[in-house]
């Protein structure tokens, strides 16, 4: 008896099993495994203290520019997408992007002393 598999199952059973792989990173991604974990306002306001150092994600839509310096950068009003409220981002001088009022963007921020600093933004 002949035990060792055939070329064409091991040509076959390769590349469906790398795809099946492929599938379900994509799948634990769109989940939101892998990604920060999502702040509200609420939660911010009442444990801004201990989520120090953490990054987290917030989508939210700019409501004004509360106010700018060259040296340090932008201060934002932005109302969170899941209704807990309006929170102040600080964007640094090096993020280029022209954040409008009604705009809607996806934030990663990083709680730094009592401020969320933004570290990355793509619109929502």
């Amino acid at each position: 008896m002949n035990t060792k598999p055939s070329t064409l199952v091991c040509l076959l059973l390769i590349p469906g099993l790398l795809l099946l792989l492929l599938l379900a990173v994509v799948v634990f991604r769109r989940a939101g495994g892998g990604s920060d974990p999502a702040l509200s306002a609420k939660r911010f306001r009442a444990e801004w203290s201990a989520l120090q150092g953490n990054a987290y994600a917030l989508t939210g839509q700019i409501d004004q520019q509360l106010g700018y310096h060259p040296e340090t950068g932008r201060v934002l009003s932005v109302r969170l997408l899941d209704n807990s409220g309006r929170l102040p981002l600080h964007v640094p001088p090096e993020m280029t992007l022209n954040f409008e009022p009604g705009q809607r963007y996806a934030f990663k921020v990083r709680v730094h002393k009592d401020t969320l600093l933004v570290e990355s933004a793509g619109k929502y």
